[in-house]
């Protein structure tokens, strides 16, 4: 068998052989877990009083309608 041949057939096998994640664990967002500490410190504004760091990071690389979608989603 030729490489040209075989790169199709392993590409295709782990899309038949393996179950996607997101259908496999239909309940991955949970609302009610306990924050890391990396996602406690998303939340802190720099400097005091101003905007939280993580939404004004998302917000200024313009990933708002892509978050959007992925939340939506879960």
């Amino acid at each position: 068998m030729r490489l040209t041949a075989l790169l199709p057939l392993l590409a295709a096998v782990p899309l038949v052989a393996f179950p996607a994640v997101a259908t496999a664990a239909p309940g991955c967002f949970d609302p009610a877990a306990p924050l890391t500490v990396e996602e406690q410190r998303l939340t802190a504004a720099l400097p005091a009083g101003g905007p939280a760091v993580g939404p004004e990071l998302v917000r200024l690389a313009g990933l708002d309608p892509l978050v959007a979608e992925v939340k939506h989603d879960l």
